[in-house]
């Protein structure tokens, strides 16, 4: 179960969304322990489509694949209607990517204190799979840090305010390209990014200015 590296199983949890591993989906059932031989087992699973997630992981770590037998689920889910699936193998490795940095209020040397910071995946496969959305509010010099990021494409975003999860949204995103960082990192890379704060007042006024009935 693990890349190259010894990991404590007793802290790793396995968990199913019924559906598929999109956001849309639920989670199923209880969290399944993990042995220390690194095997588990899903349980009480009904006929339909599910995704597995691993709960636990320390820090520096990611889920590099999951199987089921030859077949990668990590992004689609695996059926389960005419019995149990064969074994499934999730790959987890050390070797996860870091992304640090600073918000900085636009056209000036302040930084950001208390902003809302998103790493929002490129690949479409991802973005509707919340576990690789990554975020963290700023710290009082206006500092971020992401210690097990899994190696792909991102943006970084920085809001002012912003309500939990819209960054899943492709219409609430949409008229927000530009105003991030991209970043691309593989396994083990430390990336620095410095991203300009998204004010409050711009998505107050966007949504007035939207909203306005026309003579």
């Amino acid at each position: 179960m693990v890349d190259d590296a010894p990991l404590d199983m007793k802290s790793l949890r396995v968990h199913e969304r019924l559906g598929g591993p999109t956001a849309d989906s639920d989670y199923f059932g209880q969290r399944d322990r993990v042995a220390e031989d690194g095997t588990f087992k899903l349980t009480n699973l009904i006929p339909d489509r599910y995704g597995v997630v691993v709960n636990g992981l320390p820090d520096g770590y990611y889920i590099k694949s999951i199987r089921v037998g030859e077949t990668e689920i990590t992004y689609s889910g695996f059926e389960l209607r005419d019995g149990p699936p064969a074994r499934i193998d999730v790959l987890v490795s050390p070797k996860a990517a870091t992304v640090s940095g600073v918000a900085k209020i636009r056209d000036t040397d302040k930084t950001a204190a208390g902003a809302t910071v998103v790493l929002v995946p490129s690949e479409k496969e991802r973005a509707q799979i919340a576990e690789y959305y990554y975020h963290a509010t700023t710290n009082q010099f206006g500092r971020f840090e992401f210690k097990s990021v899994s190696p792909g494409e991102y943006t970084v975003y920085a809001w002012e305010d912003v309500e939990s999860t819209a960054w899943m949204d492709p219409e609430f995103m949409k008229p927000l390209e530009g105003m991030g960082e991209s970043v691309t990192l593989g396994e083990s890379d430390r990336a620095n990014v410095q991203v300009n704060l998204i004010p409050a007042e711009s998505e107050k006024d966007k949504a007035t200015t939207t909203g306005k009935a026309q003579p």
